[in-house]
Order: structure tokens, then sequence, then C-alpha cells
């Protein structure tokens, strides 16, 4: 939502015209408002991943983990313990273990954040005879929990999505993942978020990213489906067409904005110079009349006397003008052109201006 700035300057007394300046500042603030919509509606969207033991892949930030959890990867194949899932399936060849029991001092949970649009939780789903219980609270909020029966197989899913939530805001979020039962297992592998950067999309450097194809399931019961065998992590890499890109239309817009302004800084001190009493132009008026009275012949002046009668009629109040039988002065000499003598009352004579 924005608001349109109305500028409107006209003279006493007259209606106001269309003002120039304020259209000019109406459309480019209705660019601006264009532009940054266009930007959010069409930000990059980049893929990353928070593994298990190496953290965020961009930021680098390490998940929390409270209560008992067993570290596992390819490089300790005695941690494994009685679960022995392929090595070659999981996100980095890690993954985290913990088993919730009636004595634990603590329950079994893990703290992460991120900023993002939307985010799911990979875990190994074991199914063997112990179940998997897991609740989530994202935000502060209680999310959809996540509970698995087994049966008799011994098949395992890989990159198993336990929890998904999308359309968020795009701004730092804080999730926990509990195991929510006494007995129950989780096999933690890796979070995958989105991150919208707010910058326009570039078809060409949109990260590179395998995604599982396996589907969130709240409660689940006998074998699940099998996952993909791999997980390939790719991070998107800078493009320097993009940056260049960026730069330019930040400059160009810079640009505009400063003509904008300074055009119409420009009207406006022109039009306030042509409204001040000091520049304006009054049509000034010339002293027509002779400004001196002589009797007689001038030789200076080589006007000869012509005689005007003034009649007054006292009924209509009226007054009439008959010219002698003296012929009219000559014209005389005015600033601007040769103009025609004035007629003027009595007996006068007509003299150049000075």
């Amino acid at each position: 939502m924005f608001m349109f700035v109305q500028i409107h300057e006209s003279l006493p007394g007259t209606s106001t015209p269309p003002d120039v300046d304020s259209l000019l500042l109406n459309m480019y603030l209705l660019w601006v408002v264009v532009i940054y919509s266009f930007t959010g509606i069409y930000g990059k969207q980049e893929t990353r991943y928070i593994d298990d033991t190496f953290g965020d892949s961009v930021t680098g930030a390490m998940p929390f983990y409270h209560g008992s959890w067993l570290s596992v990867s390819s490089n300790c194949p005695s941690c494994t313990g009685q679960l022995k899932p392929d090595f070659t399936q999981l996100h980095n060849g890690t993954y985290h273990d913990t088993t919730r029991h009636e004595n634990d001092e603590a329950i079994p949970e893990i703290d992460f954040s991120f900023i993002g649009t939307s985010f799911t939780v990979y875990c190994i789903v074991p199914n063997e005879n112990r179940p998997t219980s897991t609740s989530f609270m994202v935000d502060g909020v209680q999310a959809p929990s996540f509970e698995y029966q087994p049966n008799s197989s011994s098949t395992f899913a890989y990159s198993f999505p336990v929890l998904t939530q999308k359309d968020m805001v795009n701004t730092e979020h804080k999730v926990q993942v509990v195991n929510a039962q006494v007995g129950a297992v989780i096999l933690f592998d890796y979070v995958e978020y989105t991150f919208d950067d707010g910058l326009p999309d570039d078809v060409s450097t949109t990260s590179s990213q395998s995604k599982p194809t396996t589907s969130t399931s709240t409660t689940a019961q006998g074998e699940v489906a099998s996952s993909p065998s791999s997980v390939s992590d790719h991070s998107s890499n800078s493009n320097p067409a993009s940056i260049a890109g960026a730069v330019v239309g930040t400059l160009g817009f810079v640009a505009v904005a400063i003509m904008i302004t300074l055009f119409i800084m420009r009207r406006r001190q022109r039009r306030r110079q042509l409204q001040s009493p000091e520049s304006a132009t009054y049509p000034y008026f010339l002293d027509v009349l002779p400004r001196r009275t002589e009797t007689g012949s001038n030789s200076d002046n080589a006007f000869e006397d012509s005689t005007y009668t003034y009649t007054y009629d006292t009924t209509s109040g009226s007054n009439t003008v008959r010219e002698g039988n003296m012929a009219p002065p000559p014209p005389y000499w005015s600033p601007s052109r040769w103009a025609p003598a004035v007629r003027t009352a009595g007996t006068k004579e007509r003299s150049r201006l000075p």
C-alpha cells in the first residue's frame, strides 16, 4: 500500500491546473512500488542444507543436541550398534541416533535455526521392532508429529521427510525436534530449507539439487516406501552476470531518481521566478499629453495652434468636442512608433516627448 503525493500551486482566485511535477512524482513512486513488488515476487530461491554433523552448508551454524545422542559416520562402523544403515545412501555419510529411555535425565532433542521460507526434516526410518515417534515445535508453536510403527521387514527408508512446512516468512525460524515416546528411536540425517535472497531469478544459476521424492507422512504403519539412493549436494555459485545486472539496475534507478528530482526543482524555481513581483512585467503608460503649453507659434516644435471648442450640455450632462478651422497637429514621436496626435480640450500646442 502506498500513497500518491499531490502538490498543487495556483494563483489566488484561479482554478488549480494539472500539476506536472505531481504527475512526475506519482509516476516515480509507482515505478518504485512496481520494481520492489516484482523483486519480492520473483526473488531467487536457493536451497540450503543443515547436516547433522557438518551444520549449515552456507552459514556453518550447527544444530544443538540435548540428551543422549550418538554421532554415527562411515568412519566409525562399530558405532552403529544394532541398526546398520547403508552409509552410501546418507547425506554426507553421517547421522545422529538416539533412543529414549524411561530413566533419561533429559529428553533427547534437536534445536536448529535458519532463515528461509520453507523447510523439511529428513530422517532415516528403520523398519524394525522399535517405533519412531517425533514431535516438533516451530517458532514456539506445536507442529504435526510423526509416528511410525514398524513391521518385520528390515528395510530402511532413507531421506524420509518427517516434517515439511512451506509458505513461511523469509526470516529466522527456530525448530525443535523431540523424541516423544519412551522406547522410540530417531535417526536424524539432515534438514533442507529454502532461502529467498530477494534478487531476480536467474535460470542459469539456479542451484542444482537432487531432492528426495518420498512424500511426508505424519502417521505410518508397515513398510515405508524406499527413497532415492543418494542425495547430491551442490551449493549454488554466484553468477558475475547477475551481480553486474543488479549493480547496473541500481545505478540506473538512482540516476533516474536524481534526474526527476532536479527536473522538479528546476520547474518550481522557474515558476517562483515568474510569479515573483520583481520579475513580473507590467505595461507602462506613456504621457502623450504635452509637457508644456505655449501660446503662439513655437519654432522648436514646429507645431501650429489648433483650436478645440468644448460644448457642455447642462441638461444631459454630456460633453461634445468640435474642432475649429485649424488643421490637426502633425504626428509626434513616441518610443515605439509614430503615432497620431491626441486631441485635447482648449487651445493647446503639441510638443515632442522629452
